[in-house]
């Protein structure tokens, strides 16, 4: 059965392609930015409408966890959309390598200033010598706090991980839970895995790893899963996390019954509409140091737009992707997104004060890293959440557990 979801867009397309209905042509653009992730999508597309001439850009959202599994189906369908969100990283080579769209380098020949983007931000755009994704936002993953039961437990901003463990410590002796985590959709899970491998093993031993050229048997993955497994077993994190998305598992943190949350910077549109001020509520801090000698790693995901090979509006995509490209359209979104342009011309002042706050965090360190689910090719990535979720609930076999991940990914 076709999902109603995707019903929807055939209706939209259909409708938008009526005689008389519009003089603009439909450019057709599928996002995931749903429900609790929405925020400023609705900017977006009306910015962009205001600029095309006889362009009309129509966003249809497919839910968030439906997107990573139906758009394959549409893209191998006879009804692709001209453009999609997609995440950069290794799910882009995927679709890549399999033909699936289309490269833009030409819009950065002549329409597209290529210096609006870092170069780091280009180069995590580009496969096989081109690019083929327009950066759209730039998320960051850190910790969330309660300002309140900080101040009331006299706790600083922890610089180290044993600072991190001792604020733990102090707050689940006094009745509250460090860390909230809802791991219903799995995905919030990688977060302990990618930052504790990252500050213990450094950045080319996991770029490694991801690239399946180092083992989940070696000795820096199980020392990572030690650090992960010592907070378990201390039980620092929230009873039934497997229940919980990753928005309910916030709530916990608003209600003041948890104190952290190791979390993506679109918390902070959800955290502003609960009422939750950033100002007096809640603070954000990047995941400490845990071995001085390794360089600090940035984690997150770089969300842009991709073009179908099947596009039937190529060069009409093209003049929405110039757009989508422009200083004020990126600001348009990302302000309410929660997430930082990747457009380099927005001024500091357009960002609220913890978005100008994490911006400045983010240029003082050296290397990037797309979380796991965007650094593993499909296959991997979905054992590997499999794998993160079950060890939350059974840390004591992780070894074994390891040991068949890795041999699943030698079948493949």
């Amino acid at each position: 059965m076709i999902k109603k979801s995707v019903l929807l867009l055939f209706l939209v397309i259909f409708t938008s392609c009526k005689p008389g209905s519009s003089e603009k042509e439909p450019v057709m653009f599928l996002h995931y930015f749903t429900g609790n992730l929405s925020q400023g999508i609705n900017e977006l597309s009306k910015e962009v409408n205001k600029k095309a001439k006889n362009i009309n850009i129509i966003a249809t959202p497919l839910e968030h966890e439906e997107f990573k599994t139906d758009l394959r189906l549409q893209l191998d369908g006879q009804n692709a959309p001209d453009l999609f969100s997609y995440w950069a990283g290794a799910r882009t080579q995927y679709l890549v390598d399999n033909d699936k769209v289309a490269p833009i380098s030409p819009l950065f020949d002549n329409q597209i200033d290529p210096t609006y983007f870092d170069e780091s931000v280009l180069n995590a755009c580009s496969y096989n010598g081109e690019i083929f994704l327009l950066p759209l936002t730039r998320h960051f993953i850190g910790f969330f706090y309660n300002k309140e039961i900080f101040r009331q437990y006299h706790i600083e901003i922890p610089e180290n991980w044993e600072e991190l463990v001792s604020a733990a410590q102090l707050l689940q002796e006094s009745g509250v839970i460090p860390f909230t985590l809802g791991s219903k959709n799995r995905w919030p899970a990688q977060f302990w895995f990618d930052y504790i491998l990252l500050r213990t093993a450094g950045f080319d031993y996991r770029l490694d790893l991801m690239k399946k050229h180092a083992r989940y048997t070696d000795l820096e993955v199980l020392k990572t899963m030690d650090f992960w497994k010592e907070l378990i077993e201390k039980q620092y994190f929230n009873v039934g996390n497997r229940n919980l998305t990753w928005d309910s598992a916030i709530d916990l943190l608003i209600e003041g019954q948890a104190a952290m949350s190791l979390m993506g910077t679109w918390a902070i549109p959800y955290l502003e509409q609960k009422g939750f001020n950033q100002k007096n509520d809640y603070g954000f801090f990047q995941f400490p140091e845990i071995n001085s000698e390794i360089e600090n790693v940035a984690l997150g995901p770089i969300d842009g737009i991709l073009l179908s090979k099947k596009s039937t509006h190529v060069e009409n995509s093209y003049k929405i992707l110039s757009i989508l490209a422009q200083s004020d359209i990126q600001k348009a979104f990302n302000i309410q997104s929660g997430a930082i342009a990747p457009h380099i011309g927005i001024r500091d002042s357009a960002y609220s004060s913890i978005q100008q706050e994490i911006k400045g965090i983010i240029e003082k360190i050296p290397y990037w890293a797309f979380n796991y689910d965007l650094a593993t090719e499909p296959f991997v990535s979905e054992a590997g959440l499999d794998f993160f979720v079950e060890f939350l609930e059974n840390p004591e076999n992780y070894e074994f557990e390891l040991q068949n991940l890795q041999e699943k990914i030698n079948q493949q």
